[in-house]
C-alpha cells in the first residue's frame, strides 16, 4: 500500500520525456529533436500538466491555459480578446477550457479534453466526451474526436493516433474509474475508438504510459486479496500488436515509476537503482540510491533530459518535502538538490530549462538546470490570483 501511496503521490507531480526511435529497439538516437511533445510533461496515469513548443511552455491550472515566453520568461492566459479580464468563470474568455486540466502539443497544435450535453428525445441528458485542438496562439479551436460511449479520463497522441484511458458509461450514465481500458482512434476519424488493451479484474490502475519510437511501456496495477496488488510492466510493439509483461522475466520487478534514459529503462526497488535494455533483458544493479544521498525511505526515478536522470528521495509519510538526486550520462551524481517547493507540477525539459508550478503558494517558477543546487536556480516569473 505504501508502493501505491508513493506511486500516486509523486504521479500527480511527475513528467515522463521520450524519445523517438527507429524500428530497432538498440537503435535509438537521443536527438532532443525527436522527442514527442506530449510527453514534457506528465501526471497521474497520462494526464500531460505542461506542454511545450519551440518558443512557448503551455500548462492549464485551474482549467484556464497559460503561455511562457521561452525568450522573456512573461507568463500570461492564452488569450487573443484584448479587452478580455480573463475572469474565473469567464467561458468567453479564449483561455477558459471548462474540464481540462492538462493540455498536449502535437505537430504544434494544443489538444485538451472538452465535454458537451444535451437531452435526448426521451430527456435525458446526454454526456459527448469530446477531444479538442486548436492553434499554438489560442485561435480556431475544432473538435477532433466525440464520444458519448466512452467517459475519457485522460489521452495522449502518438503517431497519428489517440489513446486514451477511458471507461464505458454505464446505464445510469456513471462511469467507474477504477475500470479505466485503453482505446484508440484514428486522429481526425469520427466514429467509435478501438479498444486497444484491455485489464480484467475487480479493479485496476494504469499507473504510467510512455512512448519510445514504435514501442509503448505501461505500468499497470491489479487489486487482488486482502489489500495486495499485482503490478505489470507492459511493452506493446506497435508495429505489430505484440504485448510483454516484462515484468515476467525481469528478475527485479518494476512496482514504481520508471524512465528511458541512455536507451535503457531505468527504474528502483528497495532503494537500488537498475536498468535493462529496452526489451527488458539485461538487467543489472547500477547503485544503491544511499550512495548518492543517505537517510531516506524512498528512492524513485522520476525524469530525465538528454543529459541527466532525476531520482526522487523522500520520507516515509512526507511527500511534500522531497530533493533530487541528478546524474549524469554515467551515472554520476551532479547535485543533491533540497526543493523549496511542496505541492508541485514540473516539466524537464529536453533543454537546460525547467517550469515548476507550486500549487500550494500559487507561484510559478523558471528553473535553471546548470545551476540546479545553488542559491538562485529558481526564479519566480507568475503569481497566480486567487
Amino acid at each position: 500500500m505504501k508502493t501505491k501511496i508513493l506511486i500516486c503521490s509523486i504521479l500527480m507531480l511527475i513528467l515522463t520525456i521520450t524519445l523517438a526511435t527507429c524500428r530497432n529497439l538498440e537503435d535509438t538516437n537521443n536527438d532532443p529533436s525527436l522527442l514527442d511533445a506530449q510527453e514534457s510533461c506528465i501526471g497521474y496515469q497520462m494526464n500531460t500538466r505542461i506542454a511545450e513548443s519551440k518558443n512557448s511552455f503551455y500548462f492549464v491550472k485551474d482549467s484556464f491555459l497559460y503561455v511562457i515566453d521561452k525568450n522573456s520568461r512573461k507568463c500570461m492566459p492564452l488569450c487573443s480578446r484584448p479587452d478580455c479580464t480573463h475572469d474565473k468563470g469567464n467561458n468567453d474568455c479564449d483561455a477558459y477550457l471548462f474540464i481540462a486540466d492538462g493540455v498536449v502539443n502535437y505537430s504544434d497544435e494544443l489538444y485538451f479534453l472538452d465535454e458537451e450535453t444535451y437531452n435526448d428525445e426521451n430527456g435525458q441528458v446526454v454526456i459527448v466526451n469530446k477531444i479538442c485542438k486548436m492553434e499554438l496562439d489560442g485561435t480556431s479551436r475544432q473538435d477532433v474526436f466525440k464520444t458519448e460511449e466512452l467517459r475519457i479520463w485522460s489521452f495522449k497522441l502518438h503517431r497519428g493516433y489517440i489513446y486514451m484511458l477511458a471507461s464505458p458509461y454505464n446505464d445510469d450514465g456513471s462511469a467507474n474509474g477504477s475500470h479505466q481500458n485503453l482505446y484508440r482512434v484514428p486522429i481526425g476519424k469520427n466514429g467509435s475508438a478501438e479498444l486497444f488493451f484491455e485489464m480484467s479484474g475487480n479493479g485496476h490502475d494504469y499507473l504510467d504510459l510512455r512512448f519510445f519510437g514504435d514501442q509503448m511501456y505501461f505500468l499497470t496495477s491489479e487489486y487482488v486479496s486482502d489489500g495486495k496488488e499485482n503490478y505489470h510492466f507492459w511493452r506493446v510493439d506497435l508495429s505489430t500488436g505484440d504485448k510483454y509483461d516484462l515484468n515476467e522475466t525481469l528478475d527485479v520487478p518494476v512496482r514504481n515509476l520508471y524512465s528511458i534514459f541512455n536507451e535503457k529503462i531505468l527504474f528502483t526497488s528497495d532503494k537500488e537503482l537498475y536498468e535493462c535494455s529496452l526489451d527488458g533483458s539485461s538487467e543489472s544493479k547500477i547503485a544503491d540510491c544511499r550512495s548518492y544521498a543517505d537517510n531516506f525511505d524512498w528512492y524513485s526515478v522520476i525524469s530525465c533530459d538528454s543529459k541527466r536522470l532525476f531520482i526522487d528521495a523522500t520520507h516515509d509519510g512526507d511527500f511534500e518535502h522531497r530533493t533530487w538526486i541528478v546524474l549524469d550520462e554515467n551515472y554520476t551524481p551532479i547535485t543533491v538538490y533540497t526543493l523549496p517547493f511542496k505541492t508541485i507540477t514540473f516539466s524537464a525539459c529536453m533543454d537546460d530549462s525547467m517550469i515548476v508550478i507550486d500549487s500550494e503558494r500559487k507561484e510559478l517558477f523558471y528553473i535553471d538546470k546548470t545551476k540546479l543546487g545553488c542559491n538562485d536556480c529558481a526564479q519566480l516569473i507568475y503569481t497566480f490570483e486567487e
